[in-house]
């Protein structure tokens, strides 16, 4: 099972629904709510790398901490529906099966952070 196809499952699982009400605004509204869960998720298991995660509008935003003068937030797009929004943050990430499970999400995303924090400042 691919990752879109285990978030869309997770999605109809948890909320009792067809994959023909997959794409309704309730069913919008509602996968926001696990992915905020989620994101709190990540945010309690990475508290020493990650200050602060938002969803705000059509974006995830990630402040991160100690990255001073440049690389303050990195924006994650999303569009609309929840898998969609998942693709765009894996090829965002570059990182094939980033959310593979959620045993290796935290791990995959730490070597993320660990790229950026090695990047040079912008001019």
């Amino acid at each position: 099972m691919n990752l879109l196809q285990l978030i869309e499952k997770e999605n109809r699982d948890l909320l009792g629904i067809t994959k023909e009400e997959l794409d309704s605004d309730f069913v919008f509204h509602e996968s926001m709510k696990i992915w905020q869960i989620l994101l709190q998720t990540l945010k309690d298991e990475m508290s020493d790398t990650i200050n602060q995660i938002d969803i705000m509008e059509s974006q995830i935003v990630v402040e991160f901490k100690n990255i001073k003068d440049y690389y303050p937030m990195v924006f994650l797009n999303y569009v609309h529906k929840s898998q969609v929004w998942v693709s765009e943050y894996i090829e965002f990430l570059e990182v094939d099966e980033v959310f593979a499970t959620y045993h290796n999400q935290f791990q995959q995303i730490e070597m993320y952070l660990d790229m950026i924090n090695n990047q040079e400042p912008l001019s």
